[in-house]
């Protein structure tokens, strides 16, 4: 699958280009190593201080698994088995489509995981609402011209009707009832959970609404966040600018801790925007004497359609391309075609003619005649130089037209707003638009352990 490097995408935090490039630095987890954790069972298994029975979590709709058969929790809880956690953030719908790419990445390392003979359970753990990048109110779809839309919980009450709306019959109708059935105008961060829980079933994901399993047991989480000494709450405030890595600290126990205190939590999926908030909890593990986990790289994913690809390919881009903006990309096609010589050529044989024809005048007596039909001649040529000069401007517009659209359009898709397509568009306007089929499509693609961005190519 094809792989593009991050160094050039809008908005990539240095700290994840200095990870992948294998620096080493005391702010910067260890690389992926799956040899590792090895060592780290027991430990792992053993660091619980907060007991917790997930059968209980299931019953208080806390904790929710496919079709609420256990087999999932009872792996989880057998003395053999793990965690593989990714962070859900709360948003409307599920948010951008990073995150059902992350849920699947988390499913991907899990098998990935078996292949070593160690077996692990895909868990999504429900984050506070203090990411600023993820819009919570509204979503980002295309329509069925393409357009770029949103719908937002400001200005709809019936946010379904909406994008039914916005799709016309482009949109797939089962999809669309699964939406419904999940959606909750009440609390869009559960409905959003149900939405991904249905989503992952075939691979038995579950996941956990972590803000309220911490505040129900915030009596014991309590005597543990003391034991955090001033000086490392200290350090950790102070880490972004002595690292030079931008970021907002936690200013309590981080939640990659509070996620390792109730599940044998061996690796986090771990996105660019991501790895400051990880590697800065890594402190919190080695003063509470807990294992650290490890760091599964996921640097995300862009879906291409085959008729993106095909104007991609026509007009000698590349994808990146398509972030400096359309109007840049849409002059760069126009200007480097050879047609835009085209109308200094037809200037230079209007002053051609002139030349050629001027030596002539001032004939006198019988050349009368011949002045005049010089001068016809000279209105003839020069009328259709002018003809197709009028012809060549009208095609020239219709194919800049043309042009437009085709780069607007993909551009819409490929590099919404000038970001990055998973960040930009909602998860679920590739349901909508694919059928839930898009999930396995992308699954089989995804590779478990890259620092490349990957380009999938949809057929």
């Amino acid at each position: 699958m094809p792989e593009v490097s991050l160094e050039r995408f809008p908005g990539i935090p240095r700290i994840w280009m200095d990870y992948a490039a294998g620096s080493t630095h005391p702010f910067l987890p260890s690389q992926l190593d799956l040899s590792l954790l090895r060592g780290k069972a027991d430990q792992i298994r053993n660091q619980f201080s907060i007991t917790t029975d997930l059968v209980k979590l299931v019953e208080e709709q806390t904790l929710l698994c496919p079709d609420q058969s256990l087999d999932s929790i009872r792996q989880l809880q057998s003395a053999a088995s793990f965690a593989v956690v990714t962070r859900i953030y709360p948003s409307l719908f599920g948010g951008p489509a990073s995150q059902i790419w992350k849920c699947l990445m988390a499913i991907k390392a899990c098998d990935e995981l078996a292949k070593s003979g160690i077996k692990a359970v895909p868990v999504g753990c429900l984050s506070s609402p203090t990411r600023s990048d993820i819009s919570q109110w509204s979503v980002a779809l295309l329509d069925a011209e393409s357009e770029l839309r949103s719908v937002s919980l400001a200005d709809r009450i019936d946010l379904i009707d909406g994008i039914r709306e916005l799709g016309g019959d482009s949109y797939d109708g089962e999809v669309l009832q699964l939406i419904a059935g999940s959606y909750s105008k009440d609390n869009f961060a559960r409905g959003a959970l149900h939405l991904f829980l249905a989503l992952m079933k075939p691979w038995g994901m579950v996941f956990l609404d972590m803000p309220a399993i911490a505040a129900a047991h915030s009596d014991e989480i309590a005597p543990l966040q003391n034991r955090i000494g001033a000086d490392l709450l200290h350090e950790r405030e102070s880490a972004p600018d002595g690292a030079g890595y931008p970021g907002e600290p936690e200013r309590t126990l981080p939640e990659f801790l509070l996620w390792s205190l109730f599940l044998p939590a061996v690796a986090h999926i771990i996105d660019p925007h991501e790895l400051f908030a990880f590697s800065g909890a890594l402190p919190f593990f080695d003063e509470l004497g807990m294992a650290r986990p490890l760091a599964w790289p996921y640097s995300g994913a862009t879906l291409a359609d085959i008729r993106s690809r095909k104007i991609i390919d026509r007009y000698k881009l590349e994808m990146l391309d398509l972030f400096s903006g359309e109007r840049s990309v849409i002059e760069h096609i126009l200007n480097s075609n050879a047609a835009a010589s085209v109308p200094a050529k037809l200037d230079g044989l209007k002053s051609d003619v002139e030349k050629t024809l001027s030596p002539l005048s001032g004939q006198k007596g019988s050349f009368d005649d011949f002045e005049k039909e010089k001068t016809s001649c000279r209105e003839r040529v020069l009328y259709q130089i002018h003809q197709l000069h009028q012809r060549f401007e009208s095609a020239r517009r219709r194919r800049e037209e043309a042009v437009s659209r085709q780069i607007h359009r993909t551009c819409n898709l490929l590099a919404p707003n000038g970001r990055i397509q998973e960040h930009e568009l909602s998860g679920i306007y590739f349901l909508l638009r694919y059928t839930q089929s898009v999930l396995q499509y992308v699954y089989d693609r995804l590779n478990a352990s890259t620092f490349q961005h990957q380009l999938i190519l949809m057929d």
